[in-house]
């Protein structure tokens, strides 16, 4: 057991142990990274514009249908990077992830260098870096993260190693490489992800203040070369965009500056708990070692760790207000908060784990090196265990498999979709519909692409129909053979048109009709919103006539709601079961199953199967409860 101590502690050994912890670090980055299904949102969009890039004329200008967009206004370098990665790998999954995927492990290699380098410790670095990978559904999760295609994993890489050169700076001020190489990491970050690529620097200001540097910081020339250069590269990048689609500067500060702090874009809202309860979740009982390791660490006798400790704290408390302050909230932003909660956990339990493995080879004959490291693998075997099956396959939450049809579908590219016309859904989801549809007619599918419903259907025309909506008229107007169908997303063959068929579903004969208020479970009326999107709300504590709804009962214990002539009630299927009040005919989203509880309770059930449900903190309903709860329950009441 000695002679493996000894081995163990050999310099040369390093070299094996990195070349072990790449390996490990491979697994929960890389393994199936290709396999899994385009998400709904975001990533699917963005692999899309990357694609169009690496075919258009102008790589500073990020379009969508290969028009300039506007409405997704974060600058180009996710896109080139991407654009690049397709180029060399081809349209797929894989070679859209590749460039996040890449961004985390340098992302790791950098921890791992920052622990060798300042704390002569390479256990260090592995416990840190094993730390981050392993997060529940965290930094290797399942949405915005380092498996996906999104803007995240690479603004987390850049943010943290500019405040890593900013913290190096303020410990050694003579050495100005440290000062220019953390703004051309923030210049990084800017291009990634616009001002989220700016929210450390609050900290930074404020921990050269206390450690007495900003004199010293101000009197150094470097400081305005590497501003000058923050501001060329940025400038000229964010103009020469301005120039080939004007309005841009405008969209940025409003999707991405003032009008996303001032404003909950979409409806991503919360309080100022939402980020720490995605933490402490994401680290499970990691997370309990943060605060511990901050309290023991800002009094350690190490000035290393008690300065690293605390440039720790101060970033990651000034990162949180500046996020919390903002009034767009989702938890991905607070990703770049992984590293750096990473390395505190990862100091305490090195430290706990030096001190255990010192203190039982101090009274039993084992090697302390050794059972270190059997001490580091029982405690993270674990969770490192669950992140390479979790990578393995991809699980989602249940909610989200109604937002999965239309792309884990055409992924499985089976031969029925050849010749097809992709019929798309509403614009804020066209992003698995363009991706999918580049992606098959790249490998020789054909496929057509058709927003919405089209009247003018051909015999033998194929269509491929996700929306309930669409294929509703469908069935009413065309005579078809259905071809396939996966949840509810159909394959139909046109035979011909019926004679009788109209161009918008059939009139719906109902059994009963009452006009009723609503009552949800918060004691308060539901009410439409009279924005454009029509929210149904919970939130009238009296009520009013333009806030009664119409109750059509059919068979079966089915129904609709309609809060005003020729508008009804649907749960969107794309916007995780959102209730609103906007549809023009009574189809199946717009259909619900009523159900008896006790005390003249009502619940209702969704196409999706899912219970309508009260979302407290904001009075939206959503069809997303999986059983009746205390959320799920409804009054009507007759006027």
């Amino acid at each position: 057991m000695n002679k493996i101590g000894l081995f163990l502690k050999k310099d040369n050994f390093l070299y094996t142990k990195i070349s072990v912890w790449l390996l490990l670090m491979y697994f929960p980055l890389f393994l199936n990274l290709g396999g899994t299904y385009m998400l709904r949102w975001d990533e699917s969009r963005y692999a899309s514009s990357s694609y169009e890039m690496l075919h258009g004329s102008n790589p500073f200008v990020v379009t969508y249908f290969n028009q300039p967009s506007l409405d997704s206004a974060k600058p180009p370098l996710l896109h080139w990077l991407q654009a690049l990665s397709i180029g060399v790998f081809g349209f797929n999954e894989m070679s859209a992830r590749l460039p996040s995927a890449l961004a985390g492990l340098i992302l790791c290699i950098a921890i791992m260098y920052f622990s060798i380098k300042k704390f002569k410790s390479f256990s260090l670095g592995a416990i840190s870096t094993l730390l981050l990978l392993t997060t529940p559904a965290g930094f290797c999760g399942w949405d915005h993260c380092a498996r996906t295609a999104d803007y995240d994993s690479l603004l987390t890489l850049f943010s943290f190693v500019a405040i890593l050169y900013f913290f190096q700076y303020n410990e050694q001020t003579h050495k100005h490489k440290y000062l220019f190489l953390s703004f051309v990491f923030f210049t990084l970050a800017v291009l990634t992800k616009a001002a989220a690529g700016l929210f450390f620097v609050p900290g930074m200001f404020i921990y050269v203040l206390i450690k007495g540097n900003f004199k010293q910081l101000l009197k150094d020339k470097w400081l305005y070369i590497s501003l000058a250069f923050f501001i060329v590269v940025v400038g000229f990048v964010l103009l020469i965009r301005e120039y080939f689609n004007p309005g841009y500067l405008q969209a940025l500060n409003e999707m991405e500056f003032l009008g996303r702090h001032t404003t909950a874009k979409d409806g991503h809202e919360g309080d100022v708990w939402v980020y720490f309860t995605f933490l402490k979740e994401r680290f499970s009982y990691f997370f309990l070692f943060i605060p511990f390791s901050w309290v023991l660490c800002l009094s350690c006798k190490d000035e290393k760790i008690r300065n690293f400790s605390l440039f720790s704290l101060i970033s990651v408390l000034s990162f949180y207000i500046v996020l919390s302050s903002a009034q767009s909230k989702l938890e991905w932003y607070c990703l770049p908060l992984f590293p750096l909660l990473a390395m505190q956990a990862g100091i305490l339990i090195w430290i706990l784990l030096k001190y255990i493995t010192t203190f039982l080879t101090s009274k039993i004959p084992f090697n302390k090196t050794t059972l270190f490291y059997l001490s580091t693998t029982l405690l993270l075997f674990g969770p490192y265990t669950q992140s390479v099956s979790d990578a393995s396959q991809r699980t989602v939450p249940d909610w989200f498999l109604n937002f999965n049809n239309v792309q884990e579908y055409l992924k499985e590219e089976r031969d029925v979709m050849r010749g097809a016309i992709l019929v798309a859904t509403f614009q804020d989801t066209q992003g698995p519909y363009l991706f999918y549809y580049y992606k098959l007619n790249e490998e020789g599918f054909h496929l057509k692409y058709q927003l919405g419903y089209n009247a003018n259907y051909k015999p033998g025309d194929k269509l491929i129909v996700e929306d309930p909506e669409i294929w509703h008229p469908i069935e009413q107007n065309y005579n078809t053979t259905l071809l396939d169908e996966f949840r509810h997303l159909r394959v139909y063959k046109i035979i011909n048109k019926k004679v009788t068929g109209v161009n918008v579903p059939a009139k719906i004969n109902f059994t009963s009709k009452r006009t009723v208020n609503m009552m949800a479970a918060n004691g308060k009326y539901l009410s439409v919103s009279e924005k454009k999107d029509s929210q149904v709300l919970a939130n009238k504590k009296t009520t009013e006539t333009k806030d009664m709804f119409t109750i059509l009962g059919f068979e079966n214990d089915q129904c609709a709601f309609s809060p005003s002539p020729n508008k009804y009630m649907a749960a969107e299927f794309d916007k995780q079961g959102l209730l609103t009040a906007n549809r023009l005919n009574i189809g199946p989203w717009e259909t619900f199953t009523k159900i008896k509880l006790e005390n003249n309770y009502l619940a209702f059930k969704a196409l999706n199967g899912k219970y309508l449900s009260l979302d407290e903190r904001t009075g939206k309903l959503f069809a997303k409860a999986d059983a009746v709860g205390k959320n799920e329950k409804f009054k009507l009441i007759e006027r």
